[in-house]
């Protein structure tokens, strides 16, 4: 998928249920999956956004009613984008204040002189890291885009703004994993994730062992803490060298 094509646009939501966006006619519904990361593109700051729910919609009741034959492949195709069409809900998670008293930076901007642009902004920052940035901001989402804000997907640089790379020299960042359908590490910020308690929860077997073990090398690699652990299981010791059905100790 092009990461410089718009998804779609915002046509209503609120702070607290969420946006709704409905996809361009060339976007296939299929490809939105729940879990994926986009941005929205807002006059001000751009929302980093999670995708909660995909549903269909048409324009008329009619449609619905009378449905075009399985075997009228004329007629779907004639429907298709405009008097049928694919909606989903995200979910606003951050928002991404860029400075206007600086040169702007351009996220998945999709003009033919926009890499350009992009490159450009990109190389005056210091780090992709939004937290050292002076001309980006990482906020809590307070407000919502405006009407027909286009949607993109988010790119890895989308990524490495809010969660940093692991190559930053200046943080302690450790991947962790990486999103559904996408190629990109999500790091995390050991300094402050050892900053308070913490707790992983769960159901069994949904891998609770596998990311404490995880977390526990990222923190012993990258020298971020020290650790006291009381294994009652033998899941974090000598013993657990291994994992799967066929071991016993973990």
């Amino acid at each position: 998928m092009d990461l410089e094509k718009p998804l779609g646009s915002v046509i209503e939501g609120s702070l607290s249920q969420g946006l709704e966006v409905r996809l361009h006619p060339d976007v296939l519904v299929e490809d939105m999956r729940v879990g994926k990361f986009l941005v929205v593109q807002g006059v001000r700051a751009h929302f980093f956004c999670m995708l909660t729910d995909v549903l269909l919609g048409t324009s008329s009741e009619r449609i619905m009613i009378n449905p075009p034959l399985p075997t009228d492949d004329f007629l779907q195709s004639v429907l298709a984008g405009g008097s049928t069409y694919g909606t989903i809900e995200l979910a606003p998670m951050l928002m991404l204040i860029i400075s206007s008293e600086k040169s702007p930076v351009y996220f998945n901007a999709n003009e033919n002189n926009g890499n350009d642009k992009k490159s450009q902004s990109i190389e005056n920052l210091a780090s992709f890291e939004a937290q050292t940035s002076a001309e980006i901001q990482l906020m809590p989402v307070k407000t919502i885009p405006s009407h027909f804000s286009q949607v993109f997907e988010a790119s890895e640089r989308d990524f490495s703004l809010v969660f940093g790379r692991e190559d930053d020299q200046s943080r302690r960042n450790f991947a962790v994993g990486k999103p559904i359908d996408m190629d990109v590490p999500v790091c995390l910020d050991l300094d402050r994730f050892v900053e308070r308690s913490n707790g992983i929860f769960g159901k069994s077997g949904t891998g609770k062992s596998f990311l404490t073990r995880l977390l526990l090398s990222g923190i012993i690699r990258k020298g971020a803490a020290v650790n006291l652990i009381f294994d009652m299981h033998s899941e974090y010791g000598w013993e657990a060298m291994a994992e799967g059905k066929q071991v016993n100790t973990v």
